[in-house]
């Protein structure tokens, strides 16, 4: 039985609540995918990665068997630009003069391409829009029949007068929303109303066959209905940008409340987004950095390291600067796990007190909904309080194997560090230099040891001195 220790903010809610899974021992993950008619934008990254780091935290240290479905949308849903029948696929057929289906494989390729440079572990199970056309269709017949929504002129809408709860979500004040709406529609009853299939227009990328006539689902349609199919019902945890609050999640909840009688997901779980010089990185805005652009400054595992050095509901402002940060205190890590490799080789079990603090000192700061900026935390001090104890040569070898299993266990959720032991090729002279070192040292003669580290020091080569032994590290330039 696993103990339900950890909490998640809800955004439904408003609150952090106990995570409880409606399966014991199983979790149903549904995630919003890309819409693929372009290179995904280190915006993206970020809100994938920490898609992966829940799923992770989920499988690799709770144990639950995680179930992930993930989207693609691979045709041109509605868009605020839909009554004038503009979408983003037939958008980008235009600016690369190829068809849909062209630009469609491409750009899910290059996402695929993407993620797994970032480490991201595929969904489980990964549907395309356009293969599940038949059940959006289904679904707004439900939606139809349980009186939540109106046809006029081969359009679909859902009457959000009917659903109680619009807006609960998102927090939006609807009456507002009515203000601000930009294109007036003449065929909706309410402002608010949204479309669940839209009549062919010419600037639609596709079209289907329906019994309200040729045209394509709306845009939330196809979540309700991918996530339903794919999850067998009700499902756990659905994750998605802040940008979803409105309108993508509050219509989704509407629309699975109209079909189904409930929200769907038992927790909604949103990230924050990723700003540039104060904006939201956006392709629609132009002000964005591709993931391949990202990688040739920095590795994934820095990106990675970055991302989690924010909470996953707050804004994470995009500079080198900052990255760079990311980039020193990862090899910060790195350099702790090679004088833990000098020691030992991961245990199999974490028995020791100080590993076993720190495990529990991480967990709880991680099942304080994902606080990941804590955790690190965490890690750091026990970097500190280990490197103490190594060079007070306090430190046994069962402990180092110990950490290392720690160690391992967080990387298997974080994916930031190198286990693999770094190998010296020290030059001969140096080699020499250090066998007179220890001849003098073993004479007790620290004056002439000294004199030859500092020497080897100005060769490029750091000394350190353990219970195991010297430790001889190339210094980097």
């Amino acid at each position: 039985m696993i103990e339900m220790t950890l909490k998640l903010f809800n955004t439904w809610s408003k609150k952090k609540e106990i995570f409880k899974p409606i399966k014991p021992g199983k979790v149903g993950y549904y995630s919003c995918g890309p819409t693929v008619y372009s290179s995904s934008h280190l915006g993206h990254a970020v809100t994938y990665i920490r898609t992966d780091m829940l799923k992770q935290f989920l499988k690799k240290w709770k144990g639950f068997a995680v179930k992930h479905v993930q989207n693609i949308t691979d045709f041109g849903h509605m868009t605020s630009d839909a009554d004038e029948g503009i979408d983003k696929i037939k958008k980008a057929m235009e600016r690369e003069r190829k068809t849909a289906e062209e630009i469609t494989k491409f750009y899910t390729e290059d996402f695929h391409r993407a993620m797994k440079k970032l480490k991201v572990e595929p969904p489980d199970v990964e549907p395309k829009a356009s293969e599940n056309v038949d059940a959006m269709i289904e679904t707004i017949k439900k939606i139809i029949e349980n009186g939540y929504a109106y046809v006029k002129d081969g359009t679909v809408y859902f009457d959000v007068s009917k659903y109680k709860d619009y807006g609960k979500l998102s927090g939006k004040n609807m009456k507002e929303q009515e203000e601000q709406q930009r294109v007036k529609d003449p065929n909706k009853k309410n402002p608010n109303d949204f479309v669940l299939w839209a009549k062919h227009k010419p600037g639609h990328s596709h079209v289907w066959n329906s019994p309200w006539g040729k045209g394509m689902p709306g845009w939330h349609i196809e979540c309700s209905t991918m996530s339903r199919k794919y999850l067998g019902g009700d499902f756990d945890i659905h994750s998605g940008g802040v940008d979803h609050y409105f309108p993508h999640h509050e219509n989704e909840i509407a629309q699975n409340y109209g079909a189904f009688g409930t929200i769907g997901a038992n927790y909604w779980v949103h990230f924050g987004l990723l700003s540039i010089n104060g904006e939201k990185m956006s392709k629609s805005k132009g002000n964005f950095i591709t993931i391949d652009a990202a990688l040739e400054k920095f590795s994934p595992e820095e990106i990675r390291m970055w991302t989690f050095s924010s909470h996953y509901k707050s804004t994470l402002d995009y500079s080198e600067d900052n990255l760079r940060k990311a980039k020193e205190k990862l090899d910060k890590i790195n350099k702790f796990i090679q004088r833990l490799l000098e020691i030992a080789e991961p245990s199999e079990k974490i028995e020791s007190d100080i590993a076993k603090k720190y495990h529990k000192k991480f967990e709880a700061a991680m099942d304080d909904d994902l606080n990941t900026p804590q955790a690190l935390a965490v890690l750091f001090d026990l970097i500190t309080e280990v490197n103490k104890k190594i060079e007070n040569r306090s430190l046994t070898k069962k402990e180092a194997a110990d950490i290392l299993s720690l160690l391992k266990k967080i990387d298997s959720v974080f994916k930031i560090m190198n286990f693999e032991k770094e190998i010296i090729k020290i030059p001969e002279d140096v080699k020499k230099l250090i066998e007179e070192r220890e001849k003098a040292r073993a004479e007790k003669n620290w004056e002439k040891a000294d004199e030859i580290r500092d020497k080897i020091r100005k060769m490029g080569y750091l000394l350190e001195d353990s219970e195991q032994g010297v430790r001889c590290k190339k210094i980097k330039q």
